[in-house]
């Protein structure tokens, strides 16, 4: 397959983790149209399967993670790894040797918490994009509805008092 017919982004899915790979890194992961697309597709699937946690989201090659928007396509800023730290778009910074490992340990913590809850915020932020901040925390959200009601929602507080793991069972 050619450079241009080629995927731009890699997805697989592993034990509860989603997988995503933005894979231009001969212009440094830059995203393109298409590249938007791929991911808009990823994020639809991510969003509609249930059995999926956590999502990694990382860019090919070694040289940068991604530069944002292909600007042959249209212009933007750079940004700083402190920049996007402060402003909330990653939730941490590491030298690139402990990069792997800090991933596995975010993911090892998200994939321990209690997977109806997992869902219920993935439900919440991809139904809330469009919404203004009042109306979204007024909005019923079903998998909220059935985590409320569940047994992990007891299992979660008692596991706490009783100084102990919990033990999700997802019902």
């Amino acid at each position: 397959m050619s450079g241009a017919d080629r995927p731009r982004v890699r997805y697989e899915k592993r034990d509860g983790v989603a997988w995503v790979t933005i894979d231009r890194p001969d212009v440094l992961n830059a995203m393109d149209l298409r590249t938007h697309e791929e991911l808009a597709d990823v994020w639809d699937d991510f969003d509609s399967d249930d059995d999926l946690r956590v999502a990694v989201l990382t860019g090919a090659g070694s040289r940068a993670f991604s530069v944002g928007q292909d600007l042959r396509e249209l212009t933007g800023r750079r940004m700083t790894a402190e920049t996007v730290l402060r402003w909330g778009l990653v939730n941490e910074v590491v030298p690139a040797d402990d990069l792997d490992a800090c991933v596995a340990e975010w993911v090892d913590a998200l994939l321990r918490g209690a997977p109806l809850a997992a869902r219920a915020i993935k439900e919440s932020v991809m139904r809330s994009l469009d919404m203004a901040l009042d109306e979204a925390f007024v909005t019923p959200f079903e998998w909220e509805r059935r985590r409320m009601h569940s047994e992990d929602a007891v299992e979660g507080p008692r596991a706490f008092a009783e100084k102990r793991e919990p033990r999700w069972r997802g019902i």
